[in-house]
């Protein structure tokens, strides 16, 4: 395994960790034992990482002289996104109507439009 699929694989698994965590932590959102400090730090994990899935996908992607195989990184990222994408959604259900942190707001935006552009990477790629 090259040092940026490991890189990948350690990302996307500690992304995984921390948005179960931060699901957890919505859920206390509107106990008097919630912590704002634990849940924006977690977030902030979060933004970290879903960025190093993208700049890694990239620098696999320019390593990589096989249009196809460029393809299916893109593929594979866009369906990490589109499930993060999920996990997300379902944690501003749990919050449910209560006023949002800016942080959270700009976080599930992020997502999103990494989602959106990593489909748009794999469709390029695979036309």
């Amino acid at each position: 395994m090259s040092v940026l699929e490991e890189l990948k694989s350690s990302t996307r698994d500690s992304l995984e960790s921390k948005q179960r965590e931060l699901s957890e932590l919505a859920k206390k959102s509107k106990d008097d034992a919630f912590d704002e400090e634990v849940f924006r730090d977690a977030m902030l994990d979060v933004l970290s990482q879903v960025r190093i899935m993208y700049q890694v996908t990239i620098a696999q992607a320019r390593d990589t002289q096989d249009i196809d195989q460029v393809a299916e990184l893109w593929k594979e990222t866009h369906l990490f996104y589109k499930g993060a994408l999920s996990m997300w959604q379902g944690m501003n259900a749990i919050c449910g109507d209560s006023p949002k942190d800016e942080l959270f707001v700009y976080c599930g935006e992020l997502i999103k439009r990494l989602a959106q552009a990593s489909a748009d990477q794999y469709r390029f790629h695979a036309e």
